[in-house]
């Protein structure tokens, strides 16, 4: 009997330590295939980049990695949006939303809402965009003011503008700006200037629109 329990002992070890092995494999795997992803992403191989990176959300999936495979396929989405194929970066975020969903975590359902909104918008599904970019919103502190607050208002800012609520828009744009000023992020306060002064331009507030430049 003792020889026995020994026995089924060492066996139970044995596949504990095959298992614990075979995921420590997966997870270099995951994060090897993710970085490889990310830096193809910024060579601009978007092509390539998507075949890494649901690689990485499949690796991450298979050993219950949830966070982690949200966020290759949030990265997955804005390849495949880079390349046009919008459709399948719907596929992608949808499935990182459900995921995210699931998981609670405020941080990680703000992105996912922010990233499948931009999707939505470039796909004309506009209800759905604004939901989506609305509940992010929602879900951000009253004073935040970090670079995914201001990218979400400048998203938002963009489907109003294509809705033709300018007003609505501007604010967005101003508010996105002044963040990103704030942050001393560059890109993103030219971006949401520069669309401030269209939504200007459009209202027909030239003065505040050249202002905006200064």
């Amino acid at each position: 009997s003792g020889r026995f329990t020994g026995s089924c002992l060492g066996l139970a070890l044995a596949l504990f330590a095959t298992v614990a092995l075979a995921d420590s494999k997966s997870r270099a795997a995951a994060d090897q295939q993710f970085s490889s992803g990310l830096a193809l992403m910024k060579q601009g191989d978007f092509r390539r980049a998507t075949e890494n990176l649901q690689t990485a959300a499949n690796f991450h999936k298979s050993i219950g990695q949830t966070k982690n495979q949200i966020e290759a396929l949030r990265q997955l989405g804005a390849a495949c949006t880079q390349l046009g194929h919008h459709k399948r970066a719907l596929t992608a975020l949808t499935n990182a939303l459900f995921l995210a969903d699931r998981l609670g975590d405020r941080p990680t359902r703000i992105a996912t809402l922010s990233s499948l909104g931009v999707v939505q918008t470039l796909l004309r599904e506009m209800d759905q965009a604004e939901t989506n970019l609305s509940l992010a919103l929602s879900l951000t502190s009253p004073d935040a003011s970090d670079a995914a607050t201001a990218g979400l208002r400048n998203n938002l800012g963009n489907l109003y503008a294509i809705r033709r609520l300018y007003d609505t828009a501007f604010e967005q744009f101003r508010a996105a700006a002044r963040m990103a000023l704030q942050l001393q992020n560059p890109l993103l306060s030219g971006q949401s200037l520069a669309n401030a002064s269209l939504a200007s331009i459009a209202l027909g507030k030239l003065k505040e629109a050249e202002s905006l430049n200064e």
